[in-house]
């Protein structure tokens, strides 16, 4: 079965076999590395709880969706973890070039696999981080969708290359999407002035529990680009916080950010 067959049956609301694949990988477990059949080939995936939420979101509720006059767009995907994002881009636009950051070494290896085994070839893999600047940095390995930049040491951490976002952004970008656990803020601040060449963005923010939050800043920065910004939250982590403020993998909050230009007015 050819992936783009395999992507619309999966999609079918009828498919009574992809609903039951993705059962038995949501009841496998948790960081533990398992193989899917849902795309036809064979695909890796190294948490069964993360990927039954991407696939949620990046297949039902299509979150990543846009439209473009491009017959090959360039798509940047930071945080491309397994590459659930990359084939669903890949399915909506079959020649767009498409570069994925994953700076989880083992995970980066994973996406590697998937897109091999998924004929996707043409796509450029980077085992980078994307940062501020050229360096290296210390990277917290949470074993799913979670790794994040840290100023630790120790057990569950490891050195990362990591290269700046504004060295990719010499060209028009048609979709930019960043899912980078917390660094996203400081990413988007050190190439301010390039992000012009992006013309939609899909940003998701996370407000670290222990620091200071920064939408307010990561908000005006995207209006001073020229974007117009709406935001929805993926998931509740704390419905009553005037009572409880809960926490998970170190954030109080995420929200997407979806960014667009706004169209000229008659």
């Amino acid at each position: 079965m050819k992936f783009r067959d395999a992507v619309r049956l999966m999609l079918s609301p009828s498919s009574f076999r992809a609903r039951r694949e993705l059962e038995r990988v949501r009841n496998r477990p948790r960081y533990t590395l398992g193989t899917t059949t849902l795309f036809g080939r064979p695909l890796e995936y190294v948490d069964s709880s993360s990927y039954f939420f991407l696939h949620e979101e990046i297949f039902k509720q299509e979150i990543y969706a846009f439209q473009t006059t491009s017959a090959q767009p360039r798509i940047i995907d930071g945080g491309a973890n397994i590459g659930l994002s990359v084939l669903y881009f890949k399915k909506r636009f079959p020649a767009a070039h498409i570069i994925a950051f994953e700076a989880d070494p083992s995970v980066a290896d994973v996406l590697r696999r998937n897109l091999a085994a998924q004929g996707l070839g043409d796509v450029v893999v980077r085992a980078e981080a994307l940062w501020t600047h050229e360096t290296e940095l210390s990277f917290h390995r949470e074993g799913a969708d979670g790794g994040q930049v840290t100023s630790a040491t120790g057990a569950g951490t490891c050195r990362v290359s990591a290269v700046p976002l504004g060295q990719f952004l010499h060209a028009p970008v048609d979709f930019l999407k960043l899912d980078i656990e917390g660094a996203e803020f400081e990413v988007l601040r050190s190439c301010h002035g390039q992000l012009g060449m992006v013309d939609k963005a899909f940003i998701e923010y996370h407000s670290k529990a222990d620091q200071p939050q920064s939408l307010a800043d990561l908000l005006l920065l995207l209006r001073e680009a020229g974007f117009r910004c709406f935001v929805s939250a993926p998931s509740v982590f704390s419905p009553k916080p005037f009572l409880e403020i809960k926490t998970y993998n170190g954030f109080d909050m995420v929200l997407n950010i979806f960014c667009l230009r706004p169209t000229a007015r008659p």
